[in-house]
């Protein structure tokens, strides 16, 4: 009755499986790689072609079986006439995609169906293999495991080889240890027939045969004082393996150019093996937020702890230890793959550690199926540890369910979900030309046409009848847009994720403002889409001068384009200055030793730089970071903000005293108040000041507001002095070129002094005069008075 039971549950389990990946399938697009192996295998299926495999580094079995449906319907296909035939793999695919998109939705289901079905048979194979090992309810266990597996559920249902060579590989593995539980003959052919298919499943294939040869061999070497048959089917196990690959290439025999100079048997499938491990072979990939040319072995572990759901991660955890003796073999594997993956890997994606996840749905069912079982004999509070297991299976399927169909850019909450994903990976991890379909729609619903940006692959954008204005990188051998640091013109925008990550652009920061800005919805979780209804176009660049200026006015021209920008210079540890009042939108440049170190999570989420100097934090505090450099190329690392209009908080109306310079001090209360602003006799009017206390010090700013053009120098008079009038402090400055201030800008001048004494009434004696004549400017409405008194201590 039990069994009747699992059986039916194994059955809808199935069901649930197939539904998932059929329905999943059909609100996907072609994904970058599905035409390259749909074109191989039609071109085995309809020549025996096996020209394309040292080139692709791909066997064919795979690519066959998911062409296979197309090629029944449309056989025809003059391959011959096509550019590429028999030379060049490129020219080929892209000659052959056409045919493929002529009925765009009816390829995709002819083609990724097999791919299903591979999917099914792992499920199958699963359920399987952890029942012989721990009992049914493990194996239905592990094979629910695999159904709600994001990254299974995103590859399962493409037109790719990487499901194919875990589920012929899974099963060649399962087949050699149901040999080495009870050997026989008919057992050691079924192996090595598997085993010899996995190898013409992927390159990768050769691992999964390296392990269950040699692991045959081992266990028939030491079985052989026992039974000296079971030595010898290891040894036809591992010669009919290498039969079957042979038999694809018929029978071929021939060199390995530059490798192998005698001859061997299917000599393109191992040049295939050798064209993955060609030391010389450079990815662009993206980790990390960082753009790097060579193998990071740190790819795989991250890729691990983010694209695998947090229960996932935790039953790993809890199952560790238990019971793993019995998973020797594909432990093994498992293991010999990480490490082959993580050394010598393509860091290009996580689907290139799915044959690894078998090996976890069987692990965490077994351990997780002894947790259960042992609790229900302990102690009360224990026991509840049964509601905790079932909580985390819940939240496993909530985690995958909440973001399908698009399980391919999935990222665990972790890090926050596929919306943070493109600032750690990139590739096939977060945008593979999945979400054409969804962007269609969007586009339909909301009648609008955009620019867009991201990978097209060999099918292209044009079937999914999207109306856009294209951007790089969609021409590869494109120029640069004319402004890297792009301030996009009024619009709709569509920003790939890995466009965001800087990937196959000429220059990766081309897009660099929708980085550092939040889209306005997120399509497929992959394609983000920005709405920008007015022009971002900076009118001006105030740069700090402090160490140096960071921009010289070639990196301006060619950063900001041909654009009528007006350039300020400043010193930003004495000064600040708000062109145009804080009106129009601008841009502020700090060198980067203005800059504090950037925590790694600072760095991946682009977070506002903060500045070292607390006047200058004080200043940009809100302000939106828009481009940080990080290191120093023609210029030195720097930092951009990007400046909205009246973000600034200047200081609140205030009541100050105007009197003569030469006044004593016991009048000081009886002088004259005036309410900011003030009206002087010169270009600037007094705005108030601030103060602001330190350990040790105290800062004083003051603000001007420029009212008519200014031809001479001057300085900003700042005392501090006491009751009696006595000085206690000068602070007398002017941190910008008076030259380069214009009518309408407002300018924070910074006044340092010692920490103000305790009860101790104090006041801050400020003004403005020409240096040139040391004249001071009077009080417009009175004009004896050209000094003002702000109180910071006492009474009024």
């Amino acid at each position: 009755m039990q069994h009747n039971l699992i059986r039916y549950f194994i059955l809808i389990l199935l069901l649930i499986l197939f539904a998932l990946l059929s329905f999943g399938a059909r609100r996907l697009s072609f994904t970058y790689d599905e035409p390259a192996h749909i074109a191989a295998g039609y071109a085995f299926l309809s020549r025996g072609a096996t020209w394309l495999v040292p080139q692709r580094g791909h066997p064919l079995l795979v690519d066959a079986w998911e062409a296979l449906p197309f090629y029944m319907g449309h056989p025809d296909i003059p391959l011959e006439d096509l550019d590429g035939w028999g030379q060049d793999k490129l020219s080929y695919i892209e000659a052959f995609t056409p045919f493929l998109t002529r009925a765009m939705e009816r390829s995709e289901i002819a083609t990724r169906t097999p791919a299903t079905l591979l999917t099914l048979l792992l499920a199958a194979i699963v359920y399987r293999w952890g029942a012989d090992l721990w009992g049914r309810w493990s194996g239905l266990l592990a094979s629910g495991i695999l159904t709600f597996d994001p990254t299974l559920l995103a590859h399962g249902r493409l037109a790719t080889n990487d499901v194919g060579v875990t589920t012929l590989g899974t099963l060649g593995l399962y087949l050699l240890w149901r040999w080495t539980q009870a050997p026989s003959w008919r057992k050691s052919v079924f192996a090595g027939v598997s085993l010899g298919l996995t190898m013409l499943a992927k390159g990768s294939g050769v691992l999964w045969a390296a392990v269950g040869l040699s692991w045959s061999l081992w266990f028939g070497l030491r079985k052989r004082g026992n039974d000296a048959s079971i030595w010898r089917q290891a040894w036809v196990m591992s010669l009919l393996a290498l039969l079957i690959v042979w038999s694809m290439y018929g029978f071929t025999v021939g060199p390995i150019p530059g490798w192998l100079a005698i001859p061997i048997p299917a000599p393109r499938h191992w040049m295939a093996i050798l064209h993955h491990a060609d030391p010389t072979r450079k990815h662009t990939i993206f980790a990390l937020g960082q753009l790097k040319t060579k193998i990071w072995p740190g790819y795989f572990p991250l890729a691990f702890l983010i694209k695998n759901p947090v229960p996932l991660l935790i039953g790993l955890f809890l199952a560790v230890g238990v019971r793993w003796r019995k998973l020797k073999i594909p432990g093994f594997f498992s293991i010999l793959y990480v490490i082959v993956a993580v050394t010598h890997g393509p860091n290009i994606g996580y689907r290139h550690m799915l044959p690894v996840h078998p090996f976890l749905y069987l692990l965490i069912a077994g351990g997780i199926g002894w947790l259960w079982q042992h609790l229900q004999y302990s102690h009360r509070l224990l026991r509840s540890g049964r509601w905790f297991i079932a909580a985390l299976g819940i939240w496993y399927v909530a985690c995958v369910m909440l973001s399908y169909p698009y399980n391919l850019s999935f990222f665990n909450c972790l890090i926050g979900g596929a919306a943070n994903g493109w600032r750690y990976l990139a590739n096939s991890n977060t945008d593979w030309g999945q979400g054409w379909k969804a962007l269609r729609d969007f586009q339909k619903e909301q009648s609008l046409i955009f620019d867009y940006s991201g990978p097209e692959g060999y099918a292209e954008i044009t079937p999914y009848e999207l109306w856009d204005k294209s951007l790089p990188p969609l021409n590869y051998v494109s120029e640069p847009l004319p402004s890297p640091w792009l301030f996009p013109t009024p619009g709709e925008y569509v920003i790939s994720a890995n466009t965001l990550s800087g990937l196959r652009l000429v220059d990766p920061d081309n897009f660099a403002w929708f980085r550092y800005h939040a889209p306005d919805t997120m399509i497929s979780n992959s394609l983000f889409y920005y709405h920008v209804d007015e022009s971002l176009s900076p009118t001006w660049l105030a740069q700090c001068t402090i160490p140096v200026t960071p921009l010289n006015e070639d990196a301006i021209a060619e950063g900001f384009g041909e654009i009528d920008l007006r350039t300020i210079a400043f010193d930003c540890s004495q000064s600040w200055v708000y062109p145009d009042s804080g009106k129009t939108r601008g841009v502020y440049a700090l060198h980067e030793t203005n800059l504090r170190p950037a925590t790694l999570k600072e760095k991946l989420y682009l977070a506002s730089a903060r500045p070292v100097d607390s006047f200058a934090a004080r200043r940009l505090r809100g302000v939106q970071l828009a481009y940080r450099q990080w290191e120093y190329r023609t210029q030195p690392a720097f930092a951009l903000y990007e400046w909205e209009t009246y973000t600034y908080s200047p200081p609140p109306l205030m009541k100050v005293k105007v009197a003569p310079a030469d006044m004593p001090s016991a009048v000081l209360t009886a002088t004259t108040s005036h309410t900011t602003p003030v009206i002087l006799d010169g270009p600037f009017n007094f705005l108030g000041a601030a103060i602001h206390s330190q350990e040790e010090k105290v800062e004083i700013e003051t603000w001007w507001h420029v009212t008519e053009p200014i031809t001479r120098p001057l300085s900003v008079m700042a005392h501090l002095v006491d009751e009696d009038g006595a000085v206690l402090g000068i602070a007398d400055g002017f941190g910008i070129s008076p030259l380069a201030l214009k009518t309408g800008d407002v300018m924070v001048q910074r006044h340092s002094f010692p920490a103000l004494t305790e009860n101790v009434d104090t006041w801050l004696r400020t003004g403005a005069y020409w240096l040139d004549t040391k004249k001071r400017w009077s009080v417009m409405n009175a004009p004896e008075s050209n000094v003002l008194i702000v109180p910071l201590k006492g009474k009024w």
